[in-house]
């Protein structure tokens, strides 16, 4: 009987001994992608707009996601390796109003339900290698903002300096 007890307290030891052993490589891992996505990631809080940062080869792409924001209500700034993109509707609802008075009339919409209201954002991102910005384009299709970026082309060459 002492035998089968000896044998069931090791097995519990091996289990638990494993179990931890994976958490900790659980929390390892978590703590690496944390620290990862905190060191290109600049958003302080929840912005509700969503990004694509994309290595692809000789550029880098940003892609957001900016459902009802025109051209105009977008600003795209890079300023060191920081990109900072920032939509701004203020309280200019001239779309949805527009279409509400014209049922209504021309007189002030009485809502019944407004879900949809004036919105502003702003997402930072750092980007990882430095980047041409030069050749830096920015284009807004069906509400996705695509932002591109060729990497800079250093010279890998080796170069002769003359000493004075």
């Amino acid at each position: 009987m002492d035998d089968l007890e000896d044998r069931g307290k090791a097995a519990v030891e091996t289990l638990l001994t494993e179990v931890g052993e994976r958490l900790e490589d659980a929390v390892r891992t978590y703590t690496r992608t944390v620290d990862e996505r905190s060191r290109l990631d600049l958003a302080a809080g929840w912005t509700g707009i969503r990004i694509d940062l994309v290595d692809a080869g000789d550029e880098l792409f940003v892609v957001a996601d900016v459902p009802g924001y025109e051209r105009d209500d977008l600003t795209v700034r890079l300023e060191g390796e920081t990109l900072t993109i920032r939509g701004d509707r203020g309280g200019d609802h001239r779309r949805s109003r527009s279409a509400t008075e014209s049922v209504h009339d021309r007189t002030a919409p009485a809502y019944l339900r407004r879900e949809r209201t004036a919105r502003s954002f702003a997402r930072r991102v750092r980007l990882p290698e430095p980047v041409a910005t030069d050749d830096a384009t920015a284009s807004l299709d069906d509400g996705v903002l695509t932002v591109r970026f060729p990497k800079y082309a250093s010279t890998m060459e080796a170069t002769e300096i003359e000493v004075d």
